[in-house]
């Protein structure tokens, strides 16, 4: 009976102990499972994070070539309207000048012709007055004294007339000059105007560029600490399942 009784308890002794190193086993079966699963998550999730920053760097390297590329088109589209102004303008102010001193030279050419009509009617006005005088005072005493007063006296009334038609062309030729030069002036303000506008709208333009680059920029950051957050959260789940 005790022999029995021994055998029995050793028997039980031996399953509690086959028991327990089954348990060991096991708890160490899941332990290694739990290690290389938590490994793995590691590996997955690390990977994943260097792809993500590949990615943020590729994006960030991506707008700073556009950025680049942006700055050569908004420089290469003002140094475009530059040299356009710098052809336009001298042709215009070349073009302007030739066609006022034309305008000058044709309104002195015009005076000078009607000063030699002028002229050549004066001249037979006066031959004319004078072979009337001479027909008048033929023989009569002092003639040649007398037409020479007359005569005299027509000049001084031509000149008269003269002096006042000189008078009226320096007038209208300075009015003319004045009015060309004018002119001239309101070009060369326009022409400023259109040199200040191409800088002014370079400027505004390199405003907009850069708060467009910093709204990007705080986008991109954002999206980045979205992404980042939103990875680290799902692996903490990952590792929270094995509780």
């Amino acid at each position: 009976m005790r022999a029995e009784e021994e055998r029995l308890a050793a028997e039980a002794e031996r399953e509690r102990q086959e028991a327990e190193a089954r348990r060991i086993r096991e708890e160490e079966e899941r332990r290694r499972r739990e290690e290389e699963r938590i490994a793995g998550v590691n590996l997955r999730f690390h990977n994943l994070t260097t792809e993500l920053q590949a990615l943020h760097d590729i994006q960030r390297v991506t707008m700073v070539e556009r950025y680049e590329f942006e700055i050569e088109c908004m420089e290469k589209d003002r140094q475009n309207a530059s040299d356009t102004l710098s052809i336009r303008h001298p042709a215009e102010t070349s073009f302007l000048s030739t066609e006022s001193e034309k305008k000058i030279i044709d309104s002195k050419q015009k005076f000078e012709r009607e000063y030699q009509q002028r002229y050549a009617e004066e001249r037979k006005i006066e031959d004319d007055y004078v072979a009337q005088l001479r027909e008048y005072w033929n023989g009569k005493p002092e003639a040649e004294y007398r037409i020479r007063d007359a005569r005299d006296e027509l000049r001084r009334n031509q000149d008269k007339e003269y002096r006042f038609w000189d008078s009226y062309r320096r007038q209208l030729l300075l009015a003319i000059a004045e009015g060309e030069k004018r002119k001239m002036e309101a070009l060369m303000v326009k022409q400023a105007s259109e040199i200040k506008a191409i800088d002014g709208r370079a400027k505004i333009d390199e405003v907009e560029w850069k708060r467009k680059k910093w709204a990007e920029g705080q986008w991109v950051e954002e999206v980045t600490r979205e992404r980042v957050g939103m990875l680290q959260t799902m692996e903490q789940e990952e590792y929270g399942r094995s509780v």
